[in-house]
């Protein structure tokens, strides 16, 4: 080794135990590792924190998708619940429009019992359309006037006796069994015929000439 290496070898040491400070030296270290730890500590709950935003976000969401659905469903039901009375409430109505019209029907092939099974049967059409005008007239003739109704069936149209339980339930509404009520507007019905094709037989019939025959002259004869 050279004397100049040996020098400046013995310079440098000298000058870095000058300045050289054990405590400093221990000092500084332990705050770096301090700030190590702070650094660990900081990013770990910066970690925590992240977490804890983005599992609230999740539980947010998740609530917010199910009230929207719960709103959706309590929609649908809602809907689904007026739609539902809504078509009950016309089917009622048609029930009971169509349940009103055949007793008008009703009303008026009983009242026309000493017709033709045909004329009986355009009597029950004509009142299931006139049916307000038939009830009303019945209600005052069985309340106002105290006239007895007449019921023979639901549309008397046939005087067979439906025999077994088969027979009654299928064709009872149809079958009447005939009285002296029926057989009296029976021929009524055939009176008011009879009248009215005399009348129009004697309308068609050629005019009588009532003029009375006048003379002729004696004719004269020459000899």
């Amino acid at each position: 080794m050279s004397f100049f290496t040996s020098l400046v070898n013995k310079i440098t040491y000298q000058i870095n135990k000058a300045v050289s400070d054990p405590e400093a030296e221990a000092y500084a270290a332990a705050q770096a590792k301090q700030a190590q730890q702070d650094a660990a500590v900081a990013a770990n709950k910066a970690n925590k924190e992240e977490k804890a935003e983005a599992k609230a976000k999740a539980a947010k969401d998740a609530k917010d998708a199910a009230e929207k659905l719960s709103a959706r469903s309590n929609s649908s039901i809602s809907g689904f619940a007026g739609e539902s009375s809504q078509q009950i409430l016309i089917v009622f109505f048609v029930l009971a429009y169509i349940t009103v019209a055949t007793y008008g029907g009703h009303l008026a092939a009983n009242r026309d019992i000493g017709y033709s099974t045909a004329g009986r049967i355009v009597s029950f059409i004509y009142g299931t359309i006139l049916f307000p005008v038939l009830i009303i007239q019945y209600m005052w003739d069985t309340f106002k006037e105290g006239k007895e109704s007449i019921n023979y069936s639901f549309l008397p149209i046939s005087t067979y006796v439906p025999t077994g339980d088969l027979e009654k339930l299928v064709l009872g509404p149809f079958c009447y069994v005939p009285d002296q009520a029926s057989v009296n507007a029976t021929a009524k019905v055939a009176q008011m015929y009879l009248e009215a094709f005399q009348r129009t037989a004697a309308s068609a019939a050629p005019p009588i000439d009532k003029t009375p025959p006048v003379a002729k002259p004696p004719v004269s004869s020459t000899v």
